[in-house]
């Protein structure tokens, strides 16, 4: 799952403690190992928040039979590919999913970040600066967006073409899998309501 996915799945309260769990659901990628302790509690418990959805969601049956699908040269590429189109697809019905627009969850994510910007991983800055001046939850309704987000993940791998390979395969198949992401969207956000209950 992507940035619109975790932070869709993060409480969306101005409570302080769900800011830091949005903002250590944000950073989650780009934090490593186990020990946490360097982070504020409500931040590493977003960390752990984030780790938790990636498990959930990349062991989900109808995520382990979209990867599946893919030819076997490409599918160590279909776990990126089906990250960025989920956000594509999010994005587009996140109005059936979420009684706050699009909009508002942007903005919110941008306040989060800024408040926290001193905790921001040095390797995320300039993404996070990138995200809020485009305003790429927006963007990512239109699948140009997404295309270029893969094409850009693409030249930072060794074997970037494989991703774009992934990306063109993927067109195959990609109505029979969307049409599956509702009920997946459904079960990752009731996993995601027990799991804040808990880390709150």
């Amino acid at each position: 799952m992507n940035y619109l996915g975790h932070a869709s799945l993060s409480p969306q309260s101005r409570n302080a403690h769900h800011n830091a769990l949005l903002f250590g659901n944000l950073i989650g990628d780009h934090v490593r190992g186990s020990d946490l302790s360097h982070l504020p509690r409500y931040i590493a418990r977003g960390v752990r928040l984030h780790r938790a959805i990636d498990r959930e969601f990349d062991h989900h049956p109808v995520i382990i039979h979209a990867r599946r699908a893919f030819p076997q040269g490409l599918r160590r590429f279909a776990g990126i590919t089906l990250d960025v189109y989920f956000d594509h697809w999010l994005a587009k019905h996140f109005d059936d999913h979420h009684a706050s627009g699009l909009s508002q969850i942007q903005c919110k994510t941008a306040e989060v970040i800024q408040y926290y910007q001193n905790w921001v991983p040095s390797s995320q800055r300039n993404f996070f600066r990138y995200l809020i001046r485009e305003q790429l939850f927006l963007e990512y309704r239109f699948e140009a967006r997404a295309k270029q987000q893969l094409q850009s993940i693409a030249q930072r791998l060794s074997k970037g073409d494989g991703l774009l390979q992934s990306m063109h395969w993927f067109a195959s198949i990609r109505p029979a899998v969307e049409s599956d992401w509702g009920s997946v969207y459904k079960d990752m956000t009731d996993i995601c309501d027990d799991l804040i209950t808990a880390y709150e």
